[in-house]
């Protein structure tokens, strides 16, 4: 399912999504590739404003929260929509842990929010249509966690349901969300996605930004 921003399905679709929110984790200050990832150059664009901009296809725009921290003012500069949640995170050195509490902390203060994509915003192949679909096995099956699947990998985009807050603002250091993951394997349905294993981290991968 693709969702296109002059379709009036749109409408529908946003109206659905109103109590989910898309946290985009972009605070890392991208040392192997040597620069901000998040500012590349991409479909006409920088790298995040494209991922910004297929998120606002499944969630009101109110509902995505952009986590920056190494080039923030940067970055911030370079966002082009206004109305997109920034949420800065000071102790971005510390890892992703650190973002997710960042963000997730941000989302909770919204009791409307009952569930949260992760999202990092390297994966050049991410789109509205694997937010839609990720979204339609949550409504389709909850309280499950829904976590994509590449190959033998799992990682983001992931969702969690309001009751995994908790859990996710007490994570630390660089480890991310897959601890919860793993503890929670009877809970969680894998959202099968090849092309996710796919990310921007060495200047090797730029190829796939062509």
């Amino acid at each position: 399912m693709i969702y296109y921003i002059n379709n009036p399905i749109k409408i529908i679709i946003l109206y659905m999504n109103n109590d989910i929110a898309i946290v985009l984790l972009a605070a890392g200050a991208s040392s192997r590739l040597g620069r901000a990832k998040q500012l590349l150059k991409y479909k006409g664009d920088v790298l995040i404003n494209n991922v910004i901009e297929h998120s606002k296809k499944v969630v009101a725009e109110t509902n995505v929260y952009v986590v920056l921290g190494a080039h923030a003012d940067d970055i911030r500069k370079n966002i082009k929509d206004d109305a997109v949640r920034i949420v800065i995170n000071n102790n971005w050195k510390e890892g992703m842990g650190s973002s997710i509490r960042s963000g997730i902390a941000k989302v909770k203060t919204n009791s409307d929010m009952q569930a949260c994509i992760l999202s990092v915003i390297d994966q050049p192949y991410l789109n509205a249509e694997v937010f839609a679909d990720i979204i339609q096995l949550y409504r389709e099956n909850k309280p499950k966690i829904i976590s994509s699947r590449y190959r033998n990998v799992y990682g983001p985009p992931t969702l969690f349901g309001r009751q995994y807050f908790d859990d996710l603002l007490r994570l630390e250091g660089d480890k991310g969300a897959k601890a919860i993951i793993k503890s929670e394997s009877n809970n969680v349905i894998f959202y099968n996605w090849d092309k996710g294993l796919i990310d921007i981290d060495e200047k090797d991968h730029l190829i796939h930004l062509m």
